[in-house]
């Protein structure tokens, strides 16, 4: 898969309060100098932190980010982000996945007002925090009061500029782990281990787009796709999606939900299946995919054949690009934002409404209006910490509503 340079999930920029270690300290607009060229050896390091933003909707689309704050001998804080999703090792300077001044800021020793030892940090978003959608520039000012436990260690909770609302506990001390941006680079690469499996599917060797189909004993399977390190060659495969498998006879099919599956072409103990994947309505990537020997799957059987789902409705939006697709099984799916958007529902008509009940949560319930045998559902979620709202009409529902 071609890799993307730029994070492509975010939102508008909040500054927001940060709690202290020992209390909650105010937002400021702190005076921050400029921060220091980190290739400057001369100011060295007093203070070093390190924390590691992660989530499993992230990781799915290659976002997981180190964050690493120093705070410098002069007074001065510089902070940097290293997405290790961009499998990209090349130097600093150069990296596509390092944001080199993510923060900046001053600090001090003093005391606080009870006369307790402590650390006051102001931060400020420096120049490489940017609003990853739309390009701005984010504003973040924050200031803390941090304290030592015995050990000398300092834990808080830091903002992270690449969405709003994301924070990161960090931990640190005077102890400096990296003495230098590349160092810090190297030593939060990604890290791939191979699962465990009974036969794997992959791309011809040399494909532009690489990929695997892990198939498991208890019938899950593991879809992983390939990014190339710039800076060696070496494809790096990370986890894409999780699915299921089934093998009955001469029929191999991958389910990959309740509503969507991919039936294999099978010869023999052979097998191939193709599989399009797009990432937020970019250019769709199509991967072909092929075992020589899948007897091991014939043998084994997966999970059982899933029963056949038909579509019964489909609301579209005035502009076509959101739709809600209503399925014969009570499961209904929708689509928005290119695909970012993309929760799924549990639908019921008690006589009178036609309700849509989100699968993971029950307390978000949309409901539609009937006229007649058409109907009008109004979505209002939040998405990236923005509030969204999405109408989407259907002619006819007479299949949902008899």
């Amino acid at each position: 898969m071609k890799k993307l340079k730029k994070c492509l999930f975010g939102a508008l920029a909040v500054a927001m309060a940060a709690a202290a270690v020992c209390g909650l300290a105010a937002c400021g607009e702190p005076d921050a100098p400029d921060t220091p060229d980190p290739g400057d050896e001369t100011v060295g390091i007093s203070y070093q932190f390190t924390g590691h933003y992660t989530d499993s909707t992230l990781t799915g689309m290659g976002f997981d980010y180190y964050v690493l704050l120093n705070l410098m001998d002069d007074g001065t804080v510089a902070g940097s982000g290293y997405n290790n999703l961009t499998m990209d090792s090349s130097p600093y300077a150069e990296n596509a996945g390092f944001s080199e001044k993510w923060y900046k800021g001053s600090w001090e020793d003093t005391q606080n007002e009870e006369g307790l030892d402590c650390i006051e940090l102001k931060v400020s978003y420096d120049t490489d925090a940017v609003n990853s959608m739309t390009g701005g520039q984010l504003v973040g000012n924050f200031e803390y009061q941090l304290y030592k436990d015995s050990s000398g260690n300092i834990k808080f909770t830091l903002d992270v500029p690449f969405a709003s609302g994301r924070q990161t506990e960090v931990t640190g001390s005077s102890s400096v782990k990296y003495e230098t941006l590349d160092e810090f680079i190297q030593g939060n690469l990604y890290q791939f281990t191979e699962p465990e499996y009974l036969v794997v599917f992959q791309t011809a060797e040399g494909s532009e787009d690489a990929a695997r189909l892990y198939c498991q004993d208890d019938g899950t399977a593991l879809f992983y796709t390939a990014t190339q390190d710039p800076a060696t060659g070496e494809e790096k495969y990370r986890i894409n999606s999780t699915w299921q498998w089934s093998c009955t006879g001469d029929k191999f099919t991958i389910i990959q939900s309740e509503t969507s599956s991919i039936e294999a072409a099978v010869s023999g103990n052979s097998a191939s299946f193709e599989y399009e994947y797009s990432l937020m309505g970019y250019e769709p990537t199509v991967y072909n995919l092929s075992c020589n020997d899948i007897s091991a799957l014939a043998e084994n059987g997966g999970i059982a054949p899933p029963a056949e789902v038909t579509t019964l409705a489909t609301f579209v939006s005035e502009d076509g690009s959101s739709t809600v697709t209503v399925y014969s099984n009570g499961t209904a799916t929708m689509s928005a934002y290119g695909g970012m958007l993309s929760p799924e529902f549990v639908w019921e008509y008690n006589g009178s409404q036609l309700t849509f009940t989100d699968a993971e949560n029950s307390q978000k319930v949309h409901t539609a209006v009937i006229s007649g045998s058409s109907a009008t559902l109004t979505y209002n979620d939040t998405l990236a910490g923005n509030t969204i709202q999405i109408v989407l009409s259907c002619d006819d529902v007479s299949a949902l509503i008899k």
